[in-house]
């Protein structure tokens, strides 16, 4: 081959002859295809954006992606960063992300946390390198507070699975990424509708944190509310903490089984959570996954704050359990559950039509 351009090669296909990025794309279409004529809910995961080689997979048939080999230092995980947010910018609907890195240096302590924090809040968490899959990339490694966090974000992400789902069919039929509005400036995204991330890349601790200008957001921590486009300079955030932003109005449904996390706990299981930062009016049509598959039914959760009512209106019944976060309410009745991030007005309803009175 001596020293041509990689796009100069040819391969002999069924279809002809092929140039190389040409034959990438036909490769992926091509598998994609065949697994979904064979099994519907069939994956197939393949790099996106990679400053290994740019992005050769369609976005037609391939949505699931990684990004690429990366170092677990903080260079990686800036390296990483910047190359999903590339692919999102592609159309790559849900852009994977290797917590750790797979290749070179290892991830120190306070680098496996925040790969694992800012992995937590992608469609697609991954965990497993060559640099040291069995030590640095497990959490117990780096000692038993990295443990309690990791375990932390993990099931946070385990919940956020249908708020992620849904997020999917919306840009299955719409276009674009789950990852979105991305600044690669300011190392920020939003993941879905609802929430904003800004990535910590360093061992400084105390990142500037600009907010999005759209609407007020809630701090996940505190409950803090921000006007947009607030600078909250050298923000504060140890190792257990992330700067992460609810928008206010939200209405983010949970898949929660335990009491990790603070939403719930083991009788949450089989229910569906709904998690509420209610503000004005807000409306959210929820594709609710059925099963572990592709099938989902659609759910429309209304919010009207000023009349103090949450409405349903859905193709199946379900079991609900409503968090309404109380901070910012003028008055509410019912029971009240105080987590570390604030009380939640907690309300049970089983149905598929109905309106319930805060």
């Amino acid at each position: 081959g001596g020293s041509a351009a990689l796009d100069t090669y040819e391969v002999l296909t069924s279809i002809g002859k092929l140039r190389m990025e040409q034959f990438g794309k036909y490769y992926y279409d091509s598998v994609a295809a065949y697994g979904v004529s064979k099994k519907p809910d069939f994956v197939n995961i393949a790099r996106g954006y990679s400053y290994q080689g740019g992005a050769v997979a369609g976005t037609e048939f391939l949505q699931t992606t990684f990004q690429g080999d990366f170092s677990g230092d903080w260079n990686g995980l800036q390296h990483q960063i910047n190359n999903t947010y590339k692919t999102a910018r592609l159309g790559y609907g849900a852009p994977g992300f290797e917590v750790g890195g797979f290749m070179e240096a290892k991830a120190g302590k306070n680098e496996f946390v925040r790969y694992a924090q800012f992995g937590s809040f992608c469609p697609i968490m991954e965990n497993g390198g060559s640099n040291g899959a069995f030590s640095t990339h497990l959490p117990w490694y780096h000692g038993g507070d990295v443990v309690k966090i990791y375990r932390f974000f993990a099931t946070l992400h385990n919940e956020l699975k249908p708020y992620l789902f849904s997020a999917s069919v919306d840009v299955h039929f719409n276009g674009g990424s789950i990852i979105n509005n991305t600044s690669i400036d300011n190392q920020s995204h939003h993941l879905g509708r609802w929430i904003y991330v800004k990535a910590i890349t360093s061992d400084n601790n105390a990142p500037d944190v600009w907010l999005p200008e759209k609407g007020n957001w809630i701090d996940f921590w505190t409950g803090e509310k921000y006007n947009g486009a607030t600078l909250l300079k050298h923000k504060n955030y140890p190792l257990d903490k992330y700067p992460v932003f609810i928008r206010a109005g939200a209405i983010i449904p949970l898949f929660v089984e335990n009491d990790i996390t603070g939403y719930g706990d083991a009788r949450s299981k089989g229910k569906q959570t709904v998690v509420i930062y209610p503000e004005g009016k807000s409306e959210y049509l929820f594709h609710k996954p059925l099963g572990e598959g592709v099938e989902y039914s659609d759910v429309k959760i209304s919010v009207d704050e000023e009349n103090h009512t949450i409405t349903v209106r859905s193709e199946k019944s379900d079991d609900y359990i409503f968090l309404i976060h109380t901070k910012y309410l003028k008055k509410f009745k019912g029971d009240v559950v105080s987590t570390a991030r604030g009380n939640f007005l907690k309300i049970e309803k089983t149905g598929k039509n109905f309106e319930v009175k805060v």
